[in-house]
């Protein structure tokens, strides 16, 4: 490759960005520019050239002009050469100089040839664009395809299907039972908001089964990042004895150092039901009534909780809160004393993304004294996002079930009367 020579080094060393002649460019706009328009760069500017007001700053074979600052200086050649053949002004005003992004070290040396398209057109080299770096991170993980997830998949899109088993006693339920739950989210779901719709079904046992159907919304405050929620919910319960139905009410509050939920039941229709039990096995005419009666009782609970670990995979969660329940009067089966209860809860919750969680409760109360409850649940999207669900711990708050108390407390208890 034939070596080019410059017609003046020192004026190309000066053009391209030689360390000892960098040229040096105004903040603002001055009268040596008079057409320079306000925001336009100097080298943009007409008659461009460095400033001259700088100490000990030589410019050797370039004599400077008094004319108009159009005219260029006479060590700029004004007819182009090879390096810039379809050129036709002074060297400071050719494409390669004032491009954008322009390094000195991506411009073509003496041992380089110049690039030319197809149509001769000759091909601005650019300085590389900085190294791309990924997107932040989404609440602390960044999103990959190693499981073929799409990153616009922050979380499920369609909704869950879970099934849970819950054994132990509970408030005001002594048996085990069988959950399936399918949570139903927005086709198109939106950043800030995540209205959804939950369907339970719960099989106790002998035959009895309670369900839960309700929706809410979630949303985020886009100033302070906090999560607020609101959910309505319409409980039923099939009993030895009756039927019950409740409404349920609950708000949530999530921020990145705790979370609360509060909830509050009001059981409507009939809410007590009695049965009475006649034992006649005496001598003579006495006879005993046990009078059986369940009813249903209102109340409120509250949970505060905290996350204690978590990565992409493995969440550790724990909550305390207490409740607060009482019967429901007013009926004419209701002639007792109205018995109240309260007492305190916990719960510890482990969760392998959103697929599966295992949590365990302790209740201690004015009625059971103290009792435990465990957990498991397992969750599938319906999307399919496998690889999102697996590593959700860190938006999971979108899409983690409602945390209330899915059975209607009750009560039972029998009023004897007799004879004697």
């Amino acid at each position: 490759m034939t070596q080019q020579t410059y017609p003046n080094p020192q004026a190309h060393s000066f053009i391209h960005g030689g360390p000892q002649y960098e040229p040096q460019y105004e903040e603002q706009p001055s009268d040596y520019y008079p057409n320079q328009q306000q925001g336009e760069p100097y080298h943009h500017a007409p008659g461009h050239q460095p400033r001259r007001n700088i100490p000990n700053r030589q410019y050797p074979n370039e004599p400077y002009h008094n004319g108009p600052p159009y005219q260029s200086h006479g060590s700029y050649p004004e007819q182009p050469y090879s390096r810039y053949p379809q050129h036709d002004g002074p060297y400071h005003e050719a494409p390669m100089y004032h491009s954008p992004g322009y390094s000195p070290n991506q411009a073509p040396y003496h041992d380089e040839e110049p690039v030319y398209g197809s149509e001769g057109n000759l091909h601005i080299l650019q300085a590389p664009n900085e190294e791309q770096t990924p997107p932040p991170p989404y609440d602390g993980y960044q999103i990959d395809d190693s499981l073929n997830t799409p990153r616009w998949c922050q979380f499920s899109e369609f909704g869950y299907v879970r099934g849970a088993y819950t054994f132990g006693e509970g408030i005001g339920i002594r048996h085990n039972y069988s959950t399936l739950t399918a949570l139903f989210a927005p086709l198109v779901p939106y950043d800030d908001y995540y209205p959804f719709l939950d369907l339970r079904a719960h099989y106790i046992k002998n035959k009895r089964w309670a369900a839960n159907v309700g929706g809410g919304l979630r949303w985020r405050d886009c100033m302070t990042g906090f999560i607020f929620g609101a959910n309505l919910y319409y409980d039923y319960r099939n009993t030895t004895q009756t039927d019950f139905n409740q409404f349920g009410f609950g708000l949530e509050f999530f921020t990145n150092c705790f979370e609360m939920r509060l909830n509050a039941y009001f059981p409507v229709g009939d809410v007590t039901h009695c049965e009475d039990h006649v034992f006649s096995d005496y001598i003579g005419p006495y006879y005993a009534v046990c009078g059986l009666t369940e009813i249903a009782q209102k109340g409120v609970d509250l949970e505060v909780g905290h996350t204690f670990w978590k990565c992409p995979y493995f969440s550790v969660f724990g909550a305390i809160g207490g409740y607060y329940y009482t019967d429901v009067c007013g009926h004419r089966h209701h002639n007792h004393n109205n018995e109240k209860r309260w007492g305190e809860k916990a719960r510890a919750c482990i969760n392998v993304g959103s697929l599966l969680s295992l949590q365990a409760r302790f209740f201690h109360d004015n009625h059971q004294n103290s009792f435990w409850q465990g957990m498991a649940m397992l969750s599938i999207p319906l999307d399919f996002c496998f690889g999102i669900a697996l590593r959700e711990n860190y938006n999971r708050v979108f899409t983690q079930p409602v945390e209330r108390n899915e059975m209607i407390v009750k009560r039972r208890y029998c009023n004897w009367s007799s004879n004697w």
